[in-house]
């Protein structure tokens, strides 16, 4: 619960902490079965984590410039975070100005037992600079 807390309060923060037009911005470009709004992405430069949902929709999410050192998805539903292997083509630093497109593809692994959470994952990670 604390982390769900910890990951909701970041989602809100990110949104109302960076209005400066200089800063940042981060495009996800993510598919996968994301229609119930219950994964976001989370990047070490974001501030926080957002909604895969939200950005597959066209959001533009605002983010602090930066070397991108970690990238993780969570799921609100159950609270859990799914880390992810940074990809070379992730390892950026993105300056002011900058956005950041993350695509890939959100795979969850079927389990065999109902009392297992799936794990999440994004297939085919990459981001690009624009």
């Amino acid at each position: 619960m604390k982390k769900l807390i910890a990951v909701m309060l970041s989602i809100l923060a990110m949104q109302s902490a960076f209005a400066d037009d200089d800063l940042a911005k981060m495009r996800i470009k993510i598919s996968g079965p994301i229609s119930s709004n219950a994964y976001y992405l989370c990047v070490s430069s974001s501030g926080g984590c957002s909604s895969i949902y939200a950005g597959s929709k066209g959001q533009v999410f605002p983010m602090e410039p930066g070397k991108v050192s970690y990238i993780f998805t969570a799921n609100i539903a159950n609270a859990k975070m799914y880390p992810q292997t940074l990809p070379a083509s992730c390892n950026v630093a993105v300056n002011k100005n900058q956005t950041l497109v993350v695509s890939g593809k959100v795979v969850v692994e079927s389990t065999h037992k109902a009392s297992e959470t799936p794990n999440v994952r994004i297939d085919n990670l990459h981001c690009s600079l624009a």
